[in-house]
């Protein structure tokens, strides 16, 4: 059973992968091509069968990611409203999202579309992560912020383990999976040089701008896990028309149908062990 809400999590994480490409002017292909990537993903993979801190992280960032999307086309103030909510549940989890929130509002400043920024419904939204957030702030100022403690133990583990910040691109782009790191690049391409998305450009920028943060502070590589989905969606809308999207777009289920019985399988082989 404690398996069983990453396993929806990572469900429900395709579909909103899926989604996202088709606000961005994705057609069905794209759209299964999207899905897929995210369902074969290593990372994902390791992560949708167990119930952990970035089983979260994915999940919420992708729909953050969705919902700014989809306010771009429709300008519906409630959509920042409903970011505001998934925000504060996401910074419930982790603070890391705090990186991506401030990326994402520096990107909307630099690259537009600026009238978000004048939407009162942003800020209330940005008002509702904070009040929410500001408890356990408290306790961990009150208690020596013991976050900061862990994060210096992470940094030197880090280190030691994974070879720090000279290993932190070349591991995320292993943890999204070959081929899918060729997709995830011509998303961030398309998104900075093309001028049907130019709407959304400040994704492309905001994904470079959480990169650097973690890869300067000497993150971990499954940090930027959360940015993947939105990379892949971008790229798939790129591709949509060309051969190999088509064949691949043929592949994607069967390949997700593996990914749904390989968990099924770690679900039965690996029982919650009852104490």
């Amino acid at each position: 059973m404690l398996r069983l809400p990453a396993t929806l999590l990572t469900g429900a994480g395709a579909v909103l992968s899926a989604l996202i490409a088709r606000e961005l002017g994705g057609q069905r292909r794209a759209q299964v091509l999207s899905a897929g990537a995210f369902a074969v993903s290593p990372i994902v993979v390791a992560f949708g069968h167990l119930l952990i801190t970035p089983t979260l992280d994915v999940f919420f960032w992708t729909l953050i990611s969705w919902l700014l999307v989809r306010w771009v086309r429709l300008r519906d103030d409630r959509l920042p409203l409903w970011l505001g909510v998934a925000a504060a549940v996401a910074l419930q989890d982790k603070y890391l999202v705090g990186v991506l929130l401030l990326a994402l509002v520096g990107a909307v400043a630099a690259a537009g579309p600026r009238e978000l920024l004048t939407r009162p419904a942003l800020w209330t939204a940005a008002a509702i992560a904070v009040l929410v957030t500001v408890p356990s702030l408290v306790w961990q100022a009150r208690h020596g912020w013991p976050q900061a403690a862990m994060t210096d133990v992470i940094t030197a583990e880090d280190d030691a383990l994974f070879g720090g910040r000279v290993a932190f691109l070349p591991l995320a782009l292993i943890l999204s999976g070959f081929p899918l790191v060729l997709l995830m690049c011509a998303g961030l391409w398309r998104l900075l040089r093309m001028e049907a998305l130019r709407g959304y450009r400040f994704l492309g920028w905001a994904a470079l701008g959480t990169t650097a943060f973690f890869l300067v502070t000497d993150g971990r590589a499954y940090y930027v896990a959360g940015l993947f989905p939105t990379l892949w969606a971008a790229g798939a809308v790129s591709l949509q028309h060309r051969p190999a999207a088509r064949a691949a777009s043929g592949l994607q289920p069967p390949a997700g149908c593996l990914v749904l019985r390989r968990t099924a399988g770690r679900l039965r082989r690996r029982p919650v062990r009852r104490r």
